[in-house]
């Protein structure tokens, strides 16, 4: 019986995807033990895209058992409203296979000339495969796979990890129970794009010396386990300023705290995070690289104390998104709600709607991220809320990357008409009519991000008269800082994340500051509490 992908989630890393093959459901469902398969894809298409141009993909996989099958999408690969036709073929080699007398190859060779058809990319994957939720006849409905697909092309490689879950049979509303459990105990991201585009999107971007996700691929992610160390009178204050940060937003945690003082103290404790970063991180970064065994006066190398600092920010971040959370589920009685898209009728859509063609879209500038010649980088805002647009070309089918900035003169949150208390975000509102930026193109995802950058300030007292103006054009130059963190929201997939990354890295060509998967901060929720 044939399998139909029922979810695909981004898995970060080698170790994640291990973890997640060996552990058991999150709901109480048998499930057998992992089995091991290869496979090999070769996707086929004319030097100028003939096939892609005609919303049609031709793939040769290679199978470690020795089989091998032609598969034809006309209408994009796993596109429910294409057609897809399979046929088993006997050579491995890509010209013979294509002119043996099969379905798949029929149909090819009456859309182009075979003899044009060369490998556009290339897909290794390592499968881990599971079945589950067994039936009455002890048919397994569901068939998990743990996917590592390293993607080459024109000597260029990236892997990309996966779990991916499929309905073999029974009704979709058993799989969406079980997908939607193991993504939420396992914090996964749902994947929308096909492993092929995801691939040729991040190499694309990949440089000479490697993407964003060098260090995530290897499989390991490094965390300082806390060690005993003879501090004797001395504390490290950076981790001092962070543990600050921590008692007060524990006032913002107690629910004692009347609700307006609770969102009040969040909004402190993320401008005081932000400063944080902009400030310090800036000079410890570039302490860490010069003197990385360097100790500090409390024990700790330049580079634990950064390793330390991350962990402590990143569980201040999740604290963050919690009491947000249950801070604005508090505001509800007290008659002020947050609202999304999808909870408005549609008179109150076509309302905003309005006010955002009027009021919000005339600040919109939409820059595209690429690295084509003559088209300079987006310089993505300091402390600004942006948007990744994910679009694809209609003509090429292929998928690009832009990035949105939010205008600073508009409020975060927008009354709904009509809803006195209720309010919608600004990024929800741009997000959900983001067709009046791109009318007639195809946007398949919209993430917000933000970034922060170092506030440090580069006098030259050389070419201004005085200090007051050496400061004053200084301030006006730290919005072109290096970039120290980058803020995203959780649903956003990791190629986007590296796209962002990749971007930013470009800026520095000192890389005095390059940044890494690291410097990369999931938040669950809002973004930039400050605004609370």
């Amino acid at each position: 019986m044939t399998s139909s992908t029922h979810r695909r989630y981004e898995v970060r890393s080698a170790r994640h995807l291990g973890e997640l093959a060996a552990a058991p459901l999150p709901l109480p469902i048998p499930v057998t033990e992992p089995r091991r398969s290869q496979h090999r894809d070769l996707y086929l298409d004319t030097l100028d895209g003939a096939l892609r141009n005609r919303n049609i993909v031709c793939r040769l996989r290679l199978r470690s058992d020795d089989t091998r099958i032609l598969s034809l999408w006309i209408g994009a690969e796993g596109s429910s409203a294409g057609t897809r036709v399979d046929s088993g073929v006997e050579s491995v080699d890509i010209s013979t296979a294509l002119s043996e007398t099969t379905e798949a190859g029929r149909r090819l060779r009456s859309i182009v000339d075979p003899k044009l058809l060369v490998t556009s990319i290339e897909l290794e994957t390592e499968r881990l495969t599971r079945t589950a939720d067994r039936d009455w006849l002890g048919r397994a409905r569901m068939e998990l796979h743990y996917d590592r697909v390293v993607a080459r092309r024109e000597g260029k490689s990236t892997s990309l990890f996966y779990l991916c879950v499929h309905r073999l049979r029974g009704d979709e509303a058993g799989a969406d129970r079980i997908a939607q459990a193991i993504a939420e105990t396992h914090h996964l991201r749902l994947s929308n794009e096909g492993s092929r585009d995801r691939a040729e999107l991040a190499l694309r971007w990949k440089g000479k010396d490697g993407d964003a996700r060098a260090s995530s691929q290897t499989g390991e992610t490094h965390h300082l386990r806390r060690r005993s160390v003879d501090r004797g009178e001395f504390l490290n204050p950076e981790l001092s300023l962070l543990s600050f940060q921590s008692r007060v937003l524990s006032i913002a945690e107690n629910e004692r705290t009347p609700v307006a003082e609770r969102m009040r103290f969040l909004g402190i404790v993320s401008a005081n995070i932000d400063e944080f970063f902009m400030i310090r991180m800036a000079g410890l970064r570039r302490a860490a690289r010069e003197q990385s065994e360097e100790q500090c006066d409390d024990g700790l190398t330049r580079g634990e104390q950064l390793r330390l600092m991350g962990e402590y920010v990143a569980e201040l971040t999740r604290r963050q998104s919690v009491c947000a959370e249950k801070c604005l589920i508090d505001l509800a009685p007290h008659g002020v709600r947050i609202v999304s898209w999808a909870d408005l009728d549609s008179a109150e859509r076509i309302a905003l709607r309005d006010e955002c063609r009027e009021q919000i879209h005339p600040s919109l500038t939409p820059m595209a991220m690429t690295l084509s010649p003559g088209h300079p980088m987006p310089h993505l805002p300091h402390l600004t809320l942006a948007l990744a647009v994910v679009k694809r070309d209609p003509s090429t089918r292929r998928l690009h990357l832009a990035e949105l900035e939010l205008p600073t003169d508009s409020p975060r949150f927008i009354p709904v008409p009509g809803r006195e208390g209720d309010f919608v975000t600004i990024e929800e509102i741009v997000r959900s009519n983001i067709d009046l930026v791109y009318p007639g193109g195809e946007v398949e995802n919209v993430y917000v991000f933000r970034v922060t950058r170092g506030g440090e300030l580069a006098l030259d007292e050389d070419s201004d008269e005085d200090l007051i103006d050496a400061v004053d054009n200084a301030t006006q130059r730290r919005s072109l800082n290096p970039a120290v963190r980058v803020e995203v929201e959780h649903g956003m997939p990791e190629f986007v994340r590296d796209l962002v990354l990749t971007n930013l890295r470009r800026e520095d060509a000192s890389d005095s500051m390059r940044l890494d998967a690291n410097d990369i901060h999931e938040v669950t929720g809002l973004l930039d509490l400050r605004c609370l």
